[in-house]
């Protein structure tokens, strides 16, 4: 039998059996207030972990073009972070729906013009690997069951859970981060050992 990959359904239904809740069938705006609870934590650790970078949601030397009449740079609606790479003299940021140059004080780039950039993208649960959805959920849980029962007492069980699944998931990005791939650009390399020395809470 197929092993199929977590749903959101799946790992709510974990965060409410860690309260003894029954597990739900639907998460439909109609389902019980803990699931609705439940969910919007589940989403929540999901950015926050995101939104770090990890090899599985970050591309280099990503290629975002202005237009050939505004010159305006549009920032990927589904990026969590959009930054000019290292050997581009630009210094960019999100200005409303655009890049905007910090250098030069305008978000009106050459026409046509292509920025390579670094961009850190934002996936639903679904699109996740599965090392990252279970780390999510894990960590989802304790937060959860901590804010739902006020006690820390009552989710002490989860502590290791979460911490081997977040050692899992670390291991699993750093498996598909192929380096040996990326030694033609020194920005990437430099870049990537930045990453490495991220901390992680």
């Amino acid at each position: 039998m197929a092993v199929l990959s977590t749903t959101e359904l799946e790992a709510v239904n974990i965060m409410l059996a860690a309260i003894g809740e029954a597990p739900v069938a639907t998460l439909e705006e109609d389902t019980i207030e803990d699931a609705q609870i439940a969910l919007s934590t589940l989403r929540k650790v999901s950015k926050e972990l995101q939104t770090q970078g990890w090899h599985f949601n970050t591309d280099y030397d990503y290629p975002l073009t202005a237009d050939a009449i505004t010159g305006l740079i549009s920032y990927p609606t589904t990026a969590a972070h959009v930054d000019a790479m290292d050997d581009t003299d630009y210094d960019v940021v999100k200005r409303g729906d655009y890049l905007y140059n910090r250098k030069t004080r305008t978000n009106v780039f050459e026409l046509g013009y292509v920025l390579r950039c670094k961009v850190i993208w934002m996936f639903d649960f679904t699109d996740l690997p599965e090392s990252a959805r279970n780390y999510i959920t894990m960590r989802a849980t304790r937060r959860f069951a901590k804010n739902i029962m006020g006690d820390e007492a009552t989710v002490q069980y989860s502590i290791q859970e979460e911490a081997e699944a977040k050692a899992e998931f670390k291991a699993d990005d750093l498996r598909r981060a192929d380096l040996n791939m990326l030694t033609h650009s020194s920005s990437v390399n430099r870049a990537v050992r930045r990453r490495s020395a991220w901390p992680v809470s």
